[in-house]
């Protein structure tokens, strides 16, 4: 931890809080979670605060709610060395990686393709492929009237680029499944899923869900969210279990 606690003010001393780096140098972990919270609350994508405060979480042995602070700072910079492998630290002391993140964090070509930006950004690369397709096709019927080959061939490449550059982005993006999605959200702790938002197990069905389970969250109702789960389960759970993966999280 102290390793990467260097490393990473080398490489971002300006988002650094003071406070809660001290307090971690002290030992004091319980008062660096909290602050390393309160600015997550803040700056909810800053993949360098989720990685501190799963440092200051797995210093206290809560190594389930590390590893979902981990996945969702490794989802934010997943070309990030250290990132990956706090993450694959905190597996070896917890697993609780759900089945895409384990193919994503893996050595296979697909995953190495996958993690070269973040999901926010494939998304952002398939728009701009089909901008380029859009533009390529309307400047190819722009030219065709005309007898400059160069213009067509430029265009028709412009469009090339746009297709290759869509399928791509929508291949990664089917990669990352339920983690692309904005408001996508990981279980910290074990507990159950419920068929409807009360602890009264005799009037409906109760099923164990594990931690680092990844789903997205359908409404809420008295603390309770509803959510679908990757196999396409639905139910309900306490929301105090699920940490969202890209947005600011709940009061502590």
């Amino acid at each position: 931890p102290l390793l990467a606690i260097i490393l990473i003010i080398i490489s971002n001393p300006l988002k650094m809080h003071a406070g809660a780096m001290e307090s971690y140098k002290d030992g004091n972990f319980a008062e660096a979670e909290k602050d390393w919270f309160d600015a997550l609350r803040a700056d909810p994508t800053d993949w360098v605060i989720r990685n501190n405060l799963a440092l200051a979480l797995s210093q206290q042995e809560r190594w389930t709610e590390a590893n979902a602070y981990w996945s969702s700072a490794f989802l934010l910079a997943p070309t990030n060395e250290t990132i990956l492998w706090n993450l694959k630290v905190g597996q070896n002391n917890e697993n609780t990686l759900s089945p895409t993140l384990a193919k994503l964090t893996s050595n296979k070509l697909s995953a190495k393709i996958f993690r070269q930006t973040s999901p926010g950004n494939w998304s952002w690369l398939l728009l701009i492929g089909a901008v380029l397709l859009s533009l390529g096709l309307c400047l190819y019927i722009i030219f065709l009237r005309q007898s400059g080959k160069k213009q067509r061939f430029l265009s028709l490449t412009i469009s090339s680029v746009g297709l290759a550059l869509m399928i791509l982005s929508h291949w990664a993006l089917s990669g990352y499944g339920l983690l692309a999605h904005s408001e996508a959200v990981i279980t910290s702790q074990s507990t159950k899923l419920y068929s409807i938002p009360t602890d009264a197990a005799d009037q409906q069905q109760v099923h164990p869900l594990l931690a680092g389970v990844i789903a997205l969250p359908q409404k809420t109702f008295i603390g309770w969210t509803q959510i679908i789960l990757e196999n396409e389960e639905v139910g309900w759970v306490r929301q105090e279990y699920l940490i969202p993966l890209y947005q600011a999280p709940d009061d502590h």
